[in-house]
């Protein structure tokens, strides 16, 4: 089975942050750490001595915090997966009653109908994303009601993923349409497998890649190093909130699987 070293890993992830501080106007690396501030957090692992994720020394999951709201989420998503000059459009379009899908804008329409799912769904899902404290890597990582949520294919919309990836930071991976291509391609599956079938593959390539190296999940998750690319800057925050206090750094070191994990394929873009 073909892996990659964590050299490699660390080599793509450097670029592609590189990419975001100097060819993006998004500047990915601050949105991503505005969001992790506002709307994840970094608890204790609950999991017992049996499940996987012990193995590779993981002491703490990525997961959403209590007492988010749907605009919460919507401003992590926006800031996070869609271009900035975008951003205020779509909180308008998502706040109305009716949207007729077939004015919109191709570029968006996407995002648009990834975000009404979310919203129209959001009791159920955010409940279901709360209970849930496990990485990808956790033997239990997927139960019956996100495996039916999954069950699309990944030729579908970008955005399906996107809006998964910002619920579960720690199992679900987001991509674009050039990295979905450079995931099928590692993983060896066609555009009709599942995100399920998707997600699945990825776990047994990370494992695989970690058990080379003799390391864990920590060394993993701290491939991540945006810091290098860019300084952390909150007044570059893409709908900055005034209430919340940002701090000066990439804080914490160990980065959601979810970011790894993209960085891993996707290299931004004008």
């Amino acid at each position: 089975m073909s892996i990659l070293s964590f050299k490699e890993i660390r080599f793509r992830i450097d670029e592609s942050n590189k990419n975001a501080a100097i060819n993006n106007r998004n500047l990915y690396p601050i949105q991503e750490q505005a969001s992790i501030v506002e709307i994840w957090e970094y608890v204790p692992c609950c999991c017992d001595d049996s499940c996987s994720c012990k193995k590779y020394k993981r002491s703490y999951h990525w997961k959403p915090k209590d007492g988010l709201k749907f605009d919460d989420i919507l401003i992590g998503y926006l800031r996070m997966f869609v271009d900035v000059r975008k951003h205020n459009t779509i909180i308008d379009i998502i706040h109305k009653d009716n949207i007729d899908y077939n004015k919109l804008p191709p570029r968006i329409v996407g995002a648009v109908e990834s975000l009404v799912y979310l919203k129209n769904k959001w009791d159920l899902l955010y409940k279901k994303a709360l209970n849930i404290n496990k990485s990808l890597v956790c033997d239990d990582w997927c139960d019956e009601f996100w495996m039916h949520e999954f069950s699309f294919p990944i030729s579908d919309s970008v955005y399906r993923a996107k809006q998964y990836s910002i619920l579960l930071p720690d199992i679900c991976i987001p991509y674009d349409n050039a990295s979905r291509n450079k995931i099928k391609s590692f993983l060896g599956v066609t555009s009709s497998a599942t995100y399920y079938e998707m997600l699945k593959r990825l776990r047994v390539k990370i494992k695989a890649i970690i058990e080379a190296e003799e390391s864990d999940l920590t060394a993993f998750q701290r491939l991540d190093n945006p810091a290098k690319a860019i300084g952390f800057n909150c007044h570059k925050i893409a709908l900055r909130r005034e209430d919340i206090n940002y701090g000066k750094v990439y804080l914490p070191l160990e980065r959601p699987i979810s970011r790894v994990i993209d960085k891993m394929f996707y290299k931004p873009t004008v």
